[in-house]
């Protein structure tokens, strides 16, 4: 949620630089557009697998049938996603030519921010805040990192002991 939320800050700050004539803040807008883009690209994925695997922790119940469910969800609104990629870049480049056309060159990137505002608030309402965590480790370390009780030591030192990452 942060890093979506982060990303639309961003990215509306580089969008916004538009309006300068200064070079260099045009140049920082320019890299701050980049950062936007590539954390609007993966944060709201990550956010999306991470709740769909948060209440994966063995309760007892031996009902595989939800073991599958979340990855099922996931599989689903990612081809859901795609699918309507195309419509999304279609009806914003017209939308963007239509501005364009009445505002300028910089028309669409001042539009920019009401849409990412718009977005914000979706995720302010809408979205829980979730915290990483590795599938790979136990359900008690799981629920310690989601309560904020590891520290940069303790991940240090699970990177040290997975082989495979260090491999």
């Amino acid at each position: 949620r942060k890093g979506t939320l982060a990303a639309c800050v961003v990215y509306a700050l580089g969008a916004l630089s538009t309006l300068s004539n200064s070079l260099p803040v045009l140049f920082v807008g320019r890299a701050a557009g980049g950062l936007g883009t590539n954390l609007l690209s993966s944060a709201p994925e990550a956010w999306l697998v991470r709740e769909a695997n948060r209440d994966r922790c063995p309760t007892g119940d031996d009902d595989e049938e939800d073991d599958e469910l979340p990855s099922r969800c996931v599989r689903e609104t990612f081809r859901r996603a795609y699918t309507f990629d195309s419509l999304v870049a279609i009806a914003s480049g017209q939308i963007g030519g239509y501005v364009a056309r009445r505002n300028g060159p910089t028309g669409p990137f001042l539009l920019l921010p009401v849409f990412l505002l718009a977005g914000s608030v979706i995720v302010l309402f809408f979205w829980d805040e979730n915290n990483a965590a590795s599938p790979s480790i136990s359900c008690a370390k799981r629920k310690k990192v989601e309560a904020g009780g590891l520290t940069i030591r303790d991940g240090i030192k699970e990177i040290w002991n997975d082989k495979k990452l260090l491999a």
